[in-house]
């Protein structure tokens, strides 16, 4: 298996949140991000309180992406 680059990585994640959100609030999401103090293992271990796998599955079920992927596959 090959090792994605970190530039191919960038390039994806780009590619999804752009199409996700625009290139505008995408732009505005790595500013703040690369700005601002952020502890992600911190973030990642209050990002399901209170979940249950009950309501977690519902949230998966009901997720339906509002446009559809126009990105390159990389």
């Amino acid at each position: 298996m090959n090792q994605t680059t970190d530039n191919e990585l960038s390039v994806k994640c780009m590619n999804v949140l752009m199409n996700s959100v625009g290139p505008v609030d995408a732009e505005r999401f790595i500013s703040i991000v690369t700005n601002a103090a952020f502890d992600y293992t911190d973030w990642q271990k209050n990002l399901f309180e209170g979940e249950t796998l009950d309501t977690l599955f519902e949230k998966v079920r009901g997720f339906q992406p509002e446009t559809e992927f126009r990105g390159q596959s990389v």
